[in-house]
C-alpha cells in the first residue's frame, strides 16, 4: 500500500506529499498495528468489529471515527483539511489491486457534536 497524503495549504490549494506512507500486507499490519481504529472502522462501514482480511469488496462509508489511533508510527496531524490517495497493490508482484481518494478533516474533539 502506498499512501500520498495533501494537506490543504493556507494560502488555498493542496499540498502534495505532505505525508508519503508505504506499507506491505497492509490488512494484517493495519489490523495488528492499529486495532482500536481497525474496529471502529470494521464497525463502521461492515456493522462487525471483529471483520477479517480480506475486507469485502464494495463501497465503505466511515464518519466521525476517533483520531485516538493508540500508534506511535503515525505522524501528527494538525487541524485542516487532507486528501489520501490510497493505492493497494500484490506485496509480490507489485500489481495494482484498488485506487481510492479520501477526503477528510482533523478537528478538534467537542463533547457534543451535531452530524
Amino acid at each position: 500500500m502506498k499512501a500520498a497524503v495533501a494537506s490543504w495549504g493556507s494560502g488555498g490549494g493542496w499540498k502534495e506529499n505532505a505525508y508519503v506512507i508505504k506499507m506491505d500486507k497492509i490488512c494484517s499490519n493495519f489490523r495488528t498495528h492499529l486495532p482500536n481504529l481497525w474496529r471502529e472502522m470494521a464497525e463502521d462501514a461492515y456493522n462487525n468489529p471483529y471483520l477479517k482480511c480480506p475486507v469485502p469488496m464494495g463501497l465503505a462509508v466511515f464518519k466521525n471515527i476517533t483520531g485516538d489511533f493508540s500508534c506511535k508510527a503515525l505522524p501528527t496531524f494538525f487541524y485542516g483539511k487532507y486528501r489520501i490517495t490510497l493505492i493497494t497493490f500484490r506485496t509480490d508482484t507489485r500489481e495494482t489491486k484498488s485506487c481510492s481518494r479520501i477526503y477528510a478533516d482533523a478537528v478538534p474533539r467537542t463533547k457534543t457534536r451535531a452530524l
